[in-house]
């Protein structure tokens, strides 16, 4: 069960799971992504293993639970292909897409209590192997971000989902943005369930190991529960903290339309919204245009449909979305610019550079397989995400 990129060990009655790529910022790659899903799989039909805990490396530069998927991986495997291959490529990259899919709605629905500890960079991917779990314990080091839309992609991992369940408009700012939100406002935004220092981190397995041991697996979750509470803590505000300005977020981002709220945010920055405008303006207008449009279409199509959509059917939108931004090459631009060349080369260079020309067909093209291929990819998904993984081992 041991690999160099994900450690397990067992402390008593607990399993924990260290994602283990410091010099990546504990990214996730697809060995990875298959390894969680066969230990989930394990552990939940485990009756000796009575929680999960999953943290990041503490050898990371920086304080890391995860920075996301390997987008950089799949980029490197558009760049040494040849064009008549990218198609071939574009299908590889989504079947990964699929693969952490699968493994989010799993997590979702495991019994076995599942603590992640949210301590630094939580972003994209590092959202899904937290947000959707029972239990998010953050800190005030957590460093919490969906910033998709800013590479040519969209928030995906479930993010449809938990990011239109936030209050007001703050998860539709959070989704368009990218904005970064400390431990205190992800508690507050529901994002992270508890909060805790960053220097009880190290004492939270040990802990839920010594008061399961004599507990139950059908009686765990209220033991974890106690543990929890009895470790948060209150942390401070923050002065970048987006909940104390929700009445100005929901005004700006309750538009439908993207180029509403740019509008709105143009507005604000040259009025009273002060520095806060000026960043979310400048956030938004640094994005994909097709991204941020098709973002917006799936965050109202999740918070408006009735019933209500679960985590796998946005899960199931998210991958048709991605096979979008994979297939118009967007994605692929937008890691460039930020993370190969790190802001240092030229700016991205959108397909569709300006949001007006980024017209309703578009975007609804992306809200449903476009292809052969790509609807076998989201099919096999649907069939896997909502088996029995435990099924199979």
């Amino acid at each position: 069960m041991q690999t160099d990129e994900l450690l397990v060990d067992r402390i008593g009655c607990v399993t924990v799971l260290t994602l283990n790529r410091p010099r990546q910022l504990n990214v996730l790659s697809v060995a990875v992504v298959r390894k969680l899903l066969e230990v989930y799989a394990k552990y939940e039909a485990d009756p000796g293993v009575k929680a999960i805990v999953v943290q990041g490396s503490s050898e990371a530069r920086v304080p890391c639970l995860c920075a996301g998927g390997d987008v950089k991986r799949i980029y490197e495997m558009r760049l040494h292909s040849k064009p008549e291959q990218h198609h071939e490529t574009s299908y590889d990259a989504l079947s990964f897409f699929a693969v952490e899919y699968v493994m989010n709605s799993f997590l979702s629905r495991l019994s076995t209590p599942h603590v992640a500890l949210m301590d630094g960079i939580v972003m994209g991917g590092g959202c899904g192997i937290s947000v959707n779990g029972k239990y998010r314990c953050a800190t005030e080091r957590t460093v919490l971000s969906m910033p998709e839309c800013a590479i040519g992609l969209v928030p995906d991992v479930g993010g449809t989902y938990f990011l239109s369940r936030v209050q007001g408009e703050l998860g539709t700012m959070l989704a368009l943005t990218g904005r970064r939100v400390s431990g205190r406002d992800a508690k507050d935004l529901g994002l992270a369930t508890h909060t805790l220092a960053s220097e009880d981190i190290p004492r939270v397995a040990n802990e839920l190991a010594t008061a399961l041991a004599d507990v139950d697996k059908v009686d765990a979750t209220e033991v974890v529960e106690q543990v929890l509470r009895r470790l948060e803590t209150q942390l401070p505000e923050s002065p970048g903290d987006v909940l104390p300005r929700r009445a100005e977020i929901d005004a700006w981002f309750v538009g439908d339309c993207v180029e509403d709220i740019v509008a709105a945010l143009k507005d604000a920055a040259e009025g009273h919204g002060g520095r806060l405008a000026v960043e979310l303006l400048e956030a938004i207008e640094a994005g994909s245009p097709t991204s941020l449009k098709v973002t917006l279409a799936m965050l109202r199509l999740a918070r408006r449909a009735e019933p209500p959509p679960s985590l796998v059917s946005c899960l199931r939108t998210e991958l048709c979305a991605v096979a979008g931004c994979l297939a118009r090459g967007d994605f692929y631009e937008g890691v460039r610019a930020l993370l190969v060349d790190k802001g240092k080369g030229p700016k991205p260079s959108w397909r569709v550079g300006r949001l007006e020309d980024v017209s309703a067909e578009d975007v609804e093209a992306h809200l449903a397989p476009e292809t052969k291929e790509v609807g076998g990819i989201v099919a096999k998904f649907w069939e896997e995400a909502n088996g029995d993984w435990t099924a199979r081992l």
